[in-house]
């Protein structure tokens, strides 16, 4: 199973303010919905809440430290570790985890990821969550594509 980290990102790591993201970009927002769509998406219950509800047509995987969290719906689960989430992803057949934020979740999860695709937003932006640092001895950019108000890039994980 591929782990997949995606995410928005402008050029101080900047990713969130206030629980929202700081800048709205339609065409990356489409970006990540055909991208992330009927796969699997992991988030933090911070993430979840700014989100106001599940994602359509994925299944959310909610990582919480509340031991006592439920759903009814079959495409909400919440988990209390990263090995509870593999283990759903996998029984469920999925052959990709997206783990899609917030900012803890990704500098918990970034050395687990075997693929990073981000879209790198220019300027910077008021913050105050940030992504990690992207190291360039573990990480190999394999595509880089250009529009018009961002750069999508894809690195993967180098042998290192």
């Amino acid at each position: 199973m591929n782990i997949t980290i995606i995410a928005s990102i402008d050029n101080a790591n900047v990713i969130g303010l206030n629980n929202s993201i700081p800048w709205k970009i339609r065409e990356d927002i489409a970006h990540f919905k055909k991208t992330t769509i009927g796969h699997s998406v992991l988030m933090g219950r911070k993430t979840y809440d700014s989100i106001g509800g599940m994602l359509k047509d994925r299944l959310n995987i909610v990582l919480t430290r509340d031991t006592n969290k439920t759903s009814d719906d079959q495409n909400l689960l919440y988990v209390n570790s990263f090995d509870d989430a593999l283990d759903i992803v996998k029984a469920k057949y999925f052959s990709e985890l997206f783990i899609i934020g917030g900012g803890e979740v990704f500098k918990q999860f970034i050395d687990k990821a075997d693929k990073l695709i981000i879209s790198h937003i220019a300027g910077e932006h008021e913050g105050d969550v940030f992504f990690p640092a992207i190291d360039e001895n573990k990480w190999l950019s394999t595509e880089i594509i250009s529009k018009k108000d961002f750069v999508i890039t894809t690195y993967r994980r180098t042998s290192q």
